[in-house]
Formats: C-alpha cells, structure tokens, sequence
C-alpha cells in the first residue's frame, strides 16, 4: 500500500470543533474533556459493529481526527489485566515474565519471525514446550520465506468457510494495510502534549482508522489475524528504508494493538526486541509508540526487559527521550553504560551456582531458559555497540579467555582455576549467538571478514578434534550449534567439518541438530 497525502491537522482541528478558539479547543483536548459531535462517514456501515465496542479500545464520538483517545475499562479487558503482569511465562502463582521462548526458536530474531502459540501447563513444561517450538532456519531459506507477505502457510491454517476463499482473504488483509497507510499521521505531537501537561493515560493514543483495523482482526476476522500479523512483518522489512515514517508508525501500533487484543504479550515484547536488535530507523519513537500501545510490554523485571530499555534510552534524544521517560518511569540521571551491563550480565553466568544443563530429548544436552535469557539480552546490546567494540571489548577480552583457561586446565597447566563445562557451553552458544544475525552482517560489511572466518576456524578445530580429546558431549553440541550458526561465513568447509564430526561420533545426535546440518548442506547447494 502506498500512503496517501498527509492531512493538514489545522484542517482536522477546523472541522472538529469550528465553535472553539485554537487556544481554547488545544486545552480541551489535553485535558479530555471535549466532546465531539462530528458525523460518522459512510463507510462505518461497512463495519461488522460500532467501533466504541472494541474491547480496551473504547473510542470517543470522533470518526477521523488524529487526536484519538483509545482503551476502555471493560470488564474483559480489566481482567485480562489483572492476569498480566507484564511477562508470559506463567508461575505457580500466576505471574508471567518474560521467557526466552519465542526468542530461542529462531535462528536469527527478524521482524518475519512468528510468535509460538501460548502454552498451557506450569512454568516449566509450558517455557520449556514453547522455548523449542521450532529450529533455526538458514539464511537461504528464511530469505525464500520472507519472498511473499501472506505466507501459503498461514493462509493453510485458517478454518473453512464455503463463503470465503484465499482471494478474499488477501483482499482482506490488502484493505486493511491500504487503510492503514491512507490514515497514517504522525502522533508525537499528541503524545508529547499529554506528557506535557502531565496527563499520561493508560489508553492508547491511535488513529480512528488504525483502531477499526484492530476491531475486524480481533472480532469478525479473528481467523485472518496471524495472516495480518505476518503481513505487517512484511510490509516493515519493504518500508524499512522508505522516508513514509508515519506509516510505519502507524504499521507498529497496529501490530501491538491487535497482539493486546489477543493477549499476547510475549510476541508483543517480541517485535520490539527485534525493532531494537534491528535497528530499524526511528527505533526508539517506535518504543514509544509501542509503550503507549500496551504499557505492561516494559513492566517485567527480566534482564532482556531492562536490556531493551536501556538500548532505548541510549537512542532516544530530545523529545522522544522525554516521554519515554516519563511513559517508562525512567530516573532523569539513571547511568546508560552498555558496557557495564555487559560485563555483568556475563559475570552472572560464570558465577551462577545452580547452572547446569538441561536434557531435552530434541536438542539435547541445551542451556536453562534463564541462561538464554542472559544470552538474549547481551545479543542486543552488542548489536547496540556495533562489531568493533563487541569483538574487541566482548569476543577477546572476555569470551576467548574463558575459554583458554578451560583448554589449559585440561591439559594439565598449574595455577589454572576450574571452568564448569556449562560455562564452556554458553560462551560458545553465545558467540554462535552474537555473530549469527546483524552483529555477524556488520562485521562482514564494515570489513572484518576475516575476524569471522577466524572465529568459525577456531570453533571448527575445537569440533574436530572433540573426540580425540575426549570433549564433554554438552560442549560438543554447543560447538556444533554455534559452527552453524557461522555456517553462512563459510558454509563449504564448515559442512565438511560437521559431517565428519556426525560419522565420528558414538554418541546419539539429536534432532534439532540434524536439521541444523542439514541447513547448512543446503547452503553449499
């Protein structure tokens, strides 16, 4: 869909209240007292019902003003409020915080990636279910997949109805982004008023249009919605160098919207990590967007949650910085330093007493999830700090000699402490990790090839001679996740190394891991 011309918002403001002064009619809308009386458009009959029922997105009389006050105090909503707290994984006692579910079942985190289906279950099945819901994919495939914006996969999902048919559908979903894109306005100024004047509403602030959207695909096209949600993935990695910045603005609240109005919060959390990862352009506006959208995105305590926010307040200047910390209760001198939270999430990982490996028939001797958790939220950061600073600061300074004491107290050296094996193990996940999507495209791009393939090399010569030096199974397969997550570097001998390591071994070779060679032969084809 192609924008349309911006709306003049004087215009808009003439036609909303023409009995009120400019002054007088700019405090009303701050304050939310104005009432508006502007007559519905034609197309409203189109709709399946009156938009003011959305639930939590209860509108007021207004039709088509940029100046929309949205969320409503339903009782479903409040108690599906009351069930969040801002997280996803469920507790015994009913909280839920952020799992790395969705994040570890990806390969890479892209804006194209889907959100697992929510668990039912206790804690530790139902993370433990979702954390391995799929394997990662190869550069060559995920590209073929990202191909089209409504995948034959999630159109195969939908439920039968005679009356409807996969043209209908992508119709569907068509109209919805040319609405979209035909209503987008910029809404910073309407945000920034209301922090202004300190009357900062947990409704969220969008537009009639954007809202009607968000009613069809949560009520009456309830079964198109993971066919919009994978549309607007989409649509954000074609726009993503466009200068239509209030479309995809726009494209964002929808997002979030629509997962707050299925209550799915991880994949909500899940967008911006990956708009932050990313960094997609204006990634910090859209944080605020996103913050006004559905609040409890930012409440949990989770290392990955202050991760996000602290990359955000290290892009956010100005204005924008001003209401998200006012939006995220941020402390105005609170320290920023990326390096730090590093080092001491790392830290964390070595000193952990109760750290161990988790046996998982799939892929088997893996990470704990509140390890991955760590590994998650350092992969943004670093992709914060660029390839330089992570590779000189991270890569060599703190990773590489963790794992030279290990080979030397093996070999016997004295005055060489002891390194528990899950540490070996997560160091190396963590490096497969850290070059495996855009921190690992940077180092190539800005001329570090070499570092790469050097990295790869060392980790393929740990492999092959695993056996002859007799490796702990746990770090063997953690070496073969992270040699392929740098298959794309140098996919031919790393294929070769790989197989022989799967002939050469007497041990079981899991599932995922399978899958995970073969992506990587696909590669060399």
């Amino acid at each position: 869909a192609v924008a349309g011309p911006q709306e003049n918002s004087v215009k808009i403001l003439d036609t909303m209240y023409p009995e009120l002064s400019a002054r007088a009619r700019t405090l009303n809308i701050l304050k939310g007292n104005i009432q508006l009386t502007r007559g519905p458009p034609a197309d409203r009959k189109s709709l399946a019902g009156p938009v003011s029922a959305i639930t939590g997105f209860k509108a007021i009389t207004s039709t088509s003003t940029a100046f929309v006050k949205t969320g409503g105090s339903s009782g479903s909503d409040c108690s599906q409020e009351k069930s969040r707290d801002g997280g996803t994984r469920q507790d015994a006692g009913g909280k839920r915080t952020l799992s790395a579910s969705t994040l570890r079942s990806a390969k890479r985190l892209r804006l194209d990636s889907g959100s697992p289906e929510p668990e039912t279950g206790g804690a530790t099945t139902g993370v433990s279910k979702a954390l391995r819901r799929s394997l990662p994919q190869a550069e060559a495939v995920a590209a073929e997949e990202e191909s089209s914006p409504l995948t034959v996969s999630a159109v195969s999902q939908l439920p039968p109805n005679p009356k409807e048919t996969v043209e209908s559908h992508d119709k569907a979903i068509a109209d919805a982004l040319k609405k979209i894109a035909e209503s987008s306005f910029d809404l910073l100024p309407v945000i920034r008023s209301h922090v202004y004047v300190g009357n900062i509403s947990k409704k969220p602030v969008m537009r009639d249009q954007e809202k009607e959207v968000v009613h069809e695909f949560s009520t009456t096209k309830k079964h198109l919605a993971e066919c919009l949600l994978h549309s607007i993935l989409s649509e954000l990695k074609i726009q993503k160098i466009s200068m239509e910045r209030n479309y995809i603005h726009a494209l964002c609240r929808v997002y979030v919207g629509i997962c707050r109005q299925l209550g799915d919060l991880e994949r909500a959390r899940l967008f911006c990590y990956s708009l932050l990862k990313e960094d997609f352009p204006e990634s910090e506006k859209l944080t605020l967007f996103i913050a006004n959208m559905w609040h409890d995105i930012f409440i949990s305590q989770s290392v990955i949650n202050k991760a996000m926010q602290l990359v955000a307040r290290q892009r956010a200047k100005g204005e924008v910085r001003n209401c998200l910390r006012a939006f995220l209760n941020w402390e105005k001198n609170a320290p920023v330093d990326v390096g730090f939270m590093v080092s001491k999430l790392l830290l964390t990982i070595q000193l952990c007493p109760k750290t161990e490996f988790q046996s998982s028939e799939k892929f088997g001797e893996d990470l704990s999830d509140n390890t991955w958790e760590y590994i998650f939220a350092i992969d943004l950061l670093c992709c914060h700090q660029k390839w330089i600073w992570t590779h000189d600061n991270i890569i060599s300074k703190e990773l590489w000699p963790v794992m030279d004491k290990w080979i030397k107290y093996r070999k016997g050296h004295a005055n060489i402490a002891y390194t528990p094996d899950i540490i070996i193990a997560s160091i190396l996940r963590l490096i497969g990790r850290l070059l495996i999507g855009r921190l690992g495209q940077l180092g190539l791009k800005e001329g570090f090839p070499s570092a790469v393939k050097n990295i790869s090399s060392v980790i393929g010569m740990f492999i092959q001679h695993a056996r002859d030096e007799d490796i702990p199974w746990g770090i063997q397969l953690a070496a073969v996740y992270a040699l392929c997550d740098l298959s794309p570097s140098n996919p031919a001998e790393i294929s070769k190394i790989l197989e022989a390591w799967r002939q050469e071994t007497a041990h079981s070779v899991p599932s995922a891991v399978l899958s995970c060679l073969e992506e990587v032969s696909s590669l060399c084809a």
